[in-house]
């Protein structure tokens, strides 16, 4: 019963840790941007020119590198 008990706290405990952001693993990756609203989770961005590729934003913070739109897509 003790043992069952203690298992189920420390599962509680794992399962309500706060999720760590991906920008929050790796700070070099990303650079705050005044166009990536600090509290949405998830924003995307058009890339300057190239409108195969977009930015993705996480709280506020812009992926320095590009992503690719889905082959025969573009980012509008």
């Amino acid at each position: 019963m003790i043992k069952t008990l203690l298992f189920l706290t420390a599962l509680g405990l794992v399962a309500a840790r706060p999720e760590v952001s991906d920008a929050e693993k790796n700070p070099a990756l990303h650079e705050p941007h005044p166009d990536c609203p600090p509290a949405e989770q998830h924003w995307l961005l058009p890339h300057e020119y190239d409108c195969t590729k977009f930015y993705y934003c996480e709280y506020g913070l812009k992926f320095i590198a590009p992503r690719d739109c889905a082959p025969g897509t573009e980012f509008k």
